[in-house]
This record gives structure tokens, sequence and C-alpha cells, in this order.
């Protein structure tokens, strides 16, 4: 009776001691993960402080206010889809007669993209510094600067950023500018609010060095008292509507008729309205940048 009574017992005893192995093992491993999450939420605070801080260089990369004198001035717009933007642009004064314009967007989003905005900000700083603004004034020479400059560098052969540059003269109202390869026309603005696509056919700054060695043409437009130059990137024509249907070139060529008697800071805040309101509630997928040049008349 005692073996049978034993043998009947067995079972449970093994059983009872495989769930304390169980609470044991579930115990330590609800410790690991809480020692696991405990690290990952550091690690996580520190991804978001460094983006903070690339967020806070970058920002600072983009002009705090745009130049201007009696003859020109300028209006930008910018909503980035995301903390860290790919878009950059950057408006500044070569000389008492001269202005340099540039719109850019890069590959991807987040740091890896902040960074090379950043990047392309630094090169044209260097340029005009170390030639004393001279470097700086044909726009060709600026991109195939960047060209060599980007292949130079230590970027993944997916990277590129794509730009426009352009330089406007107060004197003469000519306006010279190449394309690195922006997927965007620059319009030209009349005061009927008539726009004019202008050329915009360039290579894009890529991994390309060893292959391809582009020639960046200079293209020149008069522009006359009363025009308005615009320049942006594809976010704003691409942004989606709840529908999944493109804010697209008809509708952005429609809000300059309706807003494009009022200045360029009237322009450019009005498009962005306009943008967000077609969106609605959602945001962005990608980042909206645009510039407005305002060539004044005399009086």
């Amino acid at each position: 009776y005692a073996f049978y009574i034993e043998s009947i017992k067995q079972p449970y005893v093994e059983l009872s001691k495989a769930k304390e192995d169980l609470d044991g093992y579930l115990l330590e491993m609800d410790k690991l993960v809480d020692r696991r999450t405990i690290e990952l939420r550091g690690m996580n605070e520190k991804l978001m402080a460094d983006q903070e801080i690339a967020r806070g260089i970058q920002l600072s990369m983009l002009p705090t206010g745009l130049p201007e004198n009696e003859y020109v001035n300028f209006s930008a717009g910018y909503v980035p889809a995301e903390k860290l933007s790919g878009d950059f642009y950057n408006v500044f004064k070569i000389d008492e007669t001269r202005f340099g314009i540039c719109v850019g967007d890069v590959s991807g989003h987040g740091v890896s993209a902040a960074m090379l905005s950043i990047f392309t900000f630094q090169k044209m700083q260097s340029l005009m510094e170390e030639t004393a603004g001279q470097g700086i004034s044909i726009p060709s020479i600026v991109l195939t600067h960047l060209y060599e400059s980007f292949n130079s560098a230590n970027f993944n052969d997916d990277m590129y950023i794509v730009m426009i540059y352009g330089v406007f003269n107060t004197q003469t109202g000519i306006l010279s500018y190449a394309s690195g390869g922006l997927n965007t026309a620059p319009l030209r603005i009349r005061p009927d609010g008539s726009v004019q696509e202008l050329e915009n056919d360039g290579y894009a700054i890529c991994k390309l060095g060893d292959l391809l060695k582009p020639k960046f043409v200079n293209r020149q437009v008069l522009l006359f008292p009363g025009d308005k130059l615009l320049l942006y990137t594809d976010g704003l024509i691409e942004a989606r509507n709840s529908e999944n249907s493109e804010y697209s070139i008809k509708r952005l060529k429609s809000a300059i008729l309706k807003y494009n008697k009022w200045g360029a800071d009237h322009l450019t805040e009005a498009i962005i309205n306009d943008v967000k309101e077609f969106v609605g509630g959602k945001k962005p997928a990608d980042d909206i940048t645009l510039i407005a040049m305002d060539v004044l008349p005399p009086f």
C-alpha cells in the first residue's frame, strides 16, 4: 500500500517541482524583460536627445531672416515631415548687387538626411569664404564643386542630393541658375498671375564620380519689376489628401493666380495654408519647402 501511495504521489511531486521551476524561470524572465525595457528606454532617450541636437544644428543652418534691398525681397515656407528634414534652403547676399538662392532635397529622412543637408550648407559656406564670394557667383561651378566634394566623402552609394542654385543680379535683372537634378521647375510669375515653367534639366549630386563627370549648365532668365520667382521641392506638389489625390502643379498655379497680387510673404504663406488645407489633418509624407523672390518696381 505504501509503495502504491508513493507511486501515485510521485507524478504530483514532479509536477509541483516543475511548476516551481517554471515560476522561477518566469520570474527571471520578468526581471530580464524589465532590465531590457530600462536599457531600451535609455537608448531611446539618448536617440531622441541626439535627434534634438541634430535638429538644432540643422535649424541653425537655415536662415533666420532673408536678405533684401530696394530691388528685391524674398520669402520662404518650410514644413518638415519629421523632426529632421531632408529639405534645405538658403538665400544670402554675395555682394551689393547679387544674391545667392538655393533649394534642395536629399535622400531619405531623419538623421542621415539632416547630415546631408548640413554637408551641403558647409561646402557652400566654405566655398564662399575661401573665394571671397567669387566662387559662389557662377551656379555651374558651385554644383561642380559640390559634386566633387560629395564623391570625395565617404557617403553610401544610395545617398544623393538634388538641388537648384541661382544668382540674381539686381542691377541687370538677370537670374543665372543651374540644376542639380531637382525635379521641380522654377516658376516665373508675371504680374498678371500667368506662370512660365523654366528649364530645369540637370544631374543629381550622387556617388557616380568614377563613372560620370557631369557638365552642369548655366541658364539665364531676365526678370522685370513686378515679376516673381518660385522655387520649391516636390513635397509641395506631391502632398496627398485623404483620398490619395496629389496637390499637383495645377492647383499650385491656381493658388499663385489667386494670391499673386500681394507680396512674396503673403504668397508663400497662402500656398502653405492652401496645401495644409488640402491634406487636412494629415502630416505631410514628405518635406515641403518653397522660396518666393519678388522683383520690386522702382517706385
